[in-house]
This record gives C-alpha cells, structure tokens and sequence, in this order.
C-alpha cells in the first residue's frame, strides 16, 4: 500500500497578533476570554509541527488525527472571526508551508491556505492508519476501509475548499490532479482491501472477485491518469507501485471471470474464458518489468495459480471445444460482460467521514447555506409546477390532435393507401410469395430435423463407450452439452410449424379476399368516379399544418426539459460552503451573498418561464387549425358509404 508524504510548516505566532486587536477592539475582558482558546491552537500547532515522528508511531496515529481535527475546528472558528492578510487592522501572519514532493516553500497571508495544508496532513494520516489497520489482524479491515474512506472524502473537501486560493498559493501536491489523485488512490487501496478478505473467505466466489477487482483496477489507472499530470512525474517509485497494482487488479479480474466463465461449460464462452486468462497472464507477466522477481512479491503465488489454469483451459479448449480464441484485451474495459462493485457504494459511510466535516462549517455559514437552499427550492418547485401543467394541456392537445387525424377521410389519402397496396402486388403474386416461404420453411425444418437425430446418436455413442470403458472415459457426457441444443432444436421446430401454419391460412384468406383486390386495377380517375361525393377537401395541407404545430411544441418541450436539467445539475455540483466563505471574506452580508448565488437560479427560471409561454402561444393556433380541419373533414353525411370503401382498401 501507498502513503501519502506529509506537508511540513514551520513555526508561526497565532496568539499575539489577534490577543492585540482583539483587545484594541473589543476590550481586555474579551480578550481574556478569548485568549485560552488562542493558547490551545498554538499548543495543537506547536505539537503538529513534530507530525512526521509522531506519524511513525502506531500507537499515536488515532491520536494525532484527533489533534489534526481539534486544530482544524479551532482554526475555521478563529479564521471567521478574525481578518487576515495584509493591510490595516489586519492580522498578517505569513503562512509557510512545503510541497509534499518537492519540499518546495510556498506563503501565504490566506488563512485557507492553513486550513487546506492540514486538511491534506489529516487524509495523509486517516491514510497512514488505514495501512496500520489493514495488517494489524482479523478485526480490523473494517476500520482500515473506513480510514481509508475518510481519507477519500477529506481529499474531496479539499478540492472543493481549495477555490478560496490563489493560483500561486497552490503548490504541486494541492494541485486539481493530485487532490483527485489522492482520492482515487484512497479508494483504490479500500477496495483492494476488500479484494483481499474476500479472496481469502470466499475463494470459490469468482464472479463477485472479478467484479471487486475490475473496480480496484479502475481507481488505480485513474491514479496512475491523474497522478502523471500531478505528483508522480516527480516520483518514479511510487508510479511503479501504482502500475504494479493496476495490473495486479487487472490480472485478478480476468482471471477470475476465465475461472467463472470455464465452469459454465458452454462453448459459446470458451473463446473469452482462454481470452481472458491470456490477458490475466500477460499483465502478471508485464509486472515482472516493473517490479524484479522476488520470493516475497504478493504476486508469486498467484502467477503460478494462473499459469496452471492457462494450460488447462487452453488444452481443454484444444481436446474438447475447438474454439477459435477471441483477440485479446487491451484494458480493463475489455470486461464488458461484468459491472465493476464499489464497496464503498455498498456500504453505509461512517460517522468519522463527511459528517465530522460538516460540524466544522460555521454557523454563520451554515444559516446562509440552508436560507439560500430554500430559495433555490422555491425558484425549482415554481419552474417544475409550471412545467407539468403546460405538459398536461400539451398532452390534451395532442390526443384531440391524434382523435381528429384518425377520424378524417379523404379521397387523396384512400387513393395512397391504394398505390401502396399495388405496390405490394396482386394476389397471385403475394401467393407465389407465401408458398416460397413454405418451400424455405421445410427446407429448415429438415435440416434441424438431421442434426437432432446426428445429437442423439451421438448421446447413444458415449454412453456405449461410458459403460464399455467406465472411469477410463474422462470426456464429460454428451448430454451435459447436447442438452440444451436439442432444446432450442425443439423451440425452433415449434416455431417454424406455426409460422408455417400462420402462412397457410394467410393464403387462404387471400383467396378469399380476390373480389375486393379488383380495386387495385383502377386507375385514380376511376377510383375517384368511384367514391361517394364529398365537400372539397384540403386535408393534405391541414393536417401537414397540425403535424408542424405539434412538432413545435415538442422541440419547445424538449428544450425546457433540457434547461431544467441544468439547473439541476448546476445546484448538485456547486460548493457553497466555499463561495459562501470567500464571500464572507470579501466583506459581503448574508442577504447580498444569497442574491449573488440565486440570480442564476432566477435567470434559469426565467429562461424556463420563457419557453413555457411559447408552449402556450401555440395551444390557441392549434384549436384554430383543429376547428378548421373538422371543416374540411368528411366527418358527417354519407361517411358510412366512405368507411366500407376504406375497409375494403386496407383488407
């Protein structure tokens, strides 16, 4: 497993400076009061400056992330009651911290840039505990994944704080790569984790290994992705570990799902079984150029497990199935058939997690937050209420719409329907047509026939060599395999007798129907001379009009959908507890904070209530054009006359 290095301070004065203006401002009792507070964060800073030796102790790592916590609580309240940087009335204590991986010194007046680096010392030492946890015996992986976990999502709260710093305030390791790094690398090493209990537990449970795998070999290339554009270009070792894990994971993972597929039995998976132990073997193999071989590697053991299972499944293949070997994976991906199992998506997130960090937002936030919250609540429930209505009147246009669209006859529609039933052809030739299928059905019929018979034989074959040569005959039987084909072999009998059924009695019916298919040998002045009298009719035009006006309404719908899912998104991806905060410190009240953060709200709304409207213009031109389409409609008078001419038609 991987540790993260630590970030190193050094040391600063955080009591005289804020006891002074504290005292100019609010008098000497106050600042009685508040200097045991100032005291204890000093004693906490002075005792963390020692963390890469308390670290080193075991014993003291549950303690020390406790201590990180107390200090990073104290420091969010002194923070948000105190005003740092420089300038008059200002506390301008220089913030001195180095690059994790460059040692490089980066300062700051920002009280964020305090915050975040211990935040970053926090996930490296929930990390550091995990490691302990995980090998300190049968009890304690849980608490190693809930480290872990924490570690991941204190990684998360960093990305999301770190917007409060300016560009130069963000050294190499606070970067967007490596604070993403880190969080993949957190879950990677949970997961893994839980690979290992349940290879150990559950050794026969393939398909759940090759799931828990997949995952963890996800989560490290995204390491191994995030990591080479962020802190591992500097540090070669920790990218070897990082690439020995991704393959090891990915090897797990296909070795696994060749060992599930084999014990099917079905030659329709052979191919991928030998594919995906191939792969399995070749990515243990590319390990050994990364990593030297060496008795203690974790891998050994399970190179050798592998090997044996390539040449079994390869010679079974070859004795057995004869099945060409599908082309070999590239990636992890190549599993398409398994869904990758995230552990951390399965269980309930512990207290030690997001909830301890949601206790440290202060109050004064937390209010701004919960009012700005509600306000966005009510932009959403208005937009969303105005939506649905709109879509419930659309939907009553839309059914008169199709209601008058289906009832209306007119000579040019019949005469169309009639061109595409003498497209289709007479009836001796849809008859020809029909029997021709007959022919093709018997012919299949008898081929299935064959290879039924040819199975059974085959059946009858092996068990006569079963009995004559008993445990000497080793071939699985026959009927493990020829089973289920002789039962698609039915199913396709089956099949093919109804549809030929189904054919006969279209013939039949054809047959019958030969007087009515005399209409099809009129030419459109006949036709026309034909049907009953009518009104003039303009349907064509009409109903093209209607159809462009429903058309209308749905693009109009599917862009409001379309926005009201980005207001949705926008809300789910925002941090307000770091807008609120850097709002704070720049000066601006509660109410203009909220204003500032709903306007896109109310402008998204505004964009919505816009569509909806047009939604609406169009509903009173739609009733205009469905009163004048019943006009030019053949709706009343000698309709029934009409109605038996298009009956006959579709016959």
């Amino acid at each position: 497993m991987i540790s993260l290095p630590l970030k190193q301070t050094e040391a600063i004065d955080i009591i005289t400076q804020p006891l002074q203006i504290v005292e100019r401002e609010s008098g000497p009792h106050i600042a009685a009061k508040v200097r045991p507070v100032l005291q204890r964060a000093q004693n906490l800073r002075d005792k963390l400056l020692k963390l890469p030796e308390l670290v080193k102790n075991q014993a003291l790592l549950s303690e020390t992330a406790n201590a990180i916590k107390e200090y990073i609580s104290m420091w969010h309240l002194i923070s948000q009651n105190l005003v740092f940087g420089k300038g008059e009335d200002h506390i301008d204590i220089v913030f001195v911290w180095k690059d994790a991986y460059t040692k490089e010194k980066r300062k700051s007046y920002n009280p964020i840039s305090e915050r975040i680096a211990m935040l970053y010392n926090l996930a490296a030492v929930y990390n550091q505990l995990g490691i302990y946890m995980a090998s300190a015996g049968e009890d304690r992986p849980k608490e190693a994944f809930n480290a872990f976990l924490t570690a991941a999502w204190i990684a998360e709260q960093i990305r999301g704080e770190k917007v409060g710093l300016r560009p130069e305030d963000c050294s190499l390791d606070l970067e967007e790569a490596s604070v993403n790094m880190y969080s993949m690398l957190m879950r990677g090493q949970a997961q893994g984790l839980v690979c290992e209990i349940v290879s150990a537990g559950r050794p026969e449970k393939h398909s759940l290994h090759t799931k828990l795998a997949m995952q963890a070999a996800i989560y490290y290339k995204n390491v191994h992705d995030y990591g080479m554009s962020g802190p591992l270009k500097k540090i070669s070792t920790i990218v070897n570990i990082v690439k020995f894990n991704e393959l090891f994971f990915t090897a797990k993972a296909f070795y696994h799902s060749a060992v599930d597929l084999n014990r099917q039995h079905d030659s329709n998976v052979v191919g991928a079984s030998v594919a995906d132990i191939q792969y399995a073997y070749k990515c243990l193999e590319a390990i050994k150029k990364i990593v030297p071989p060496d008795a203690s590697n974790p891998y050994n053991e399970f190179v050798k497990e592998c090997a044996d299972k390539l040449r079994f499944i390869e010679n079974q293949n070859t004795k057995l199935y004869k099945v060409p070997v599908a082309n070999t994976h590239s990636t992890i991906e190549g599993l398409a058939y398994d869904r990758p199992i995230s552990i951390e998506a399965e269980l309930n997130r512990p207290v030690e997690g997001r909830e301890w960090l949601a206790r440290m937002i202060s109050p004064e936030v937390r209010k701004v937050k919960e009012e700005y919250e509600t306000e966005v609540g009510k932009v959403r429930a208005e937009t969303r209420e105005r939506m649905v209505k709109t879509d419930e009147a659309m939907s009553g246009y839309k059914n008169k719409c199709r209601e008058v669209l289906n009832g209306a006859i007119s000579e040019e529609l019949l005469w169309n329907k009639v061109e595409k039933c003498r497209d289709k052809g007479d009836v001796e030739e849809l008859t020809q047509k029909l029997r021709k299928l007959i022919v093709d059905i018997n012919f299949f019929n008898d081929k299935l026939l064959s290879l039924q018979e040819r199975l059974r034989k085959e059946e009858q074959e092996d068990q006569t060599l079963r009995t004559k040569y008993d445990a000497l005959w080793q071939i699985p039987p026959s009927t493990q395999y020829n089973d289920s084909c002789l039962k698609q072999i039915e199913q396709h009998l089956l099949d093919l007798a109804n549809a030929k059924k189904l054919i006969v009695d279209l013939i039949e019916r054809l047959n019958e129907q030969k007087e009515s298919f005399k209409i099809l040998d009129l030419n459109k002045e006949e036709f026309m001379a034909a049907m009953p009298e009518t009104n003039t009719i303009a349907l064509p035009t009409a109903a093209l009009e209607l159809n462009e006006l429903i058309k209308e309404l749905e693009e109009l719908r599917e862009k409001g959908v379309e926005e009201y899912n980005k207001m949705v998104r926008q809300f789910a991806s925002e941090n307000v507890v770091a807008e609120v905060s850097q709002m704070h410190q720049e000066g601006k009240d509660n109410e203009k904070i909220v204003d500032s953060l709903k306007a896109k709200y109310v402008m998204m709304g505004e964009k919505l209530k816009s569509i909806n409207e047009k939604r609406e213009a169009v509903f009173p031109k739609l009733e205009a054009k469905i009163e004048e389409f019943v006009k030019t409609s053949f709706f009343s008078g000698r309709k029934s006359e009409k109605v038996n001419v298009t009956a006959r038609i579709k016959q």
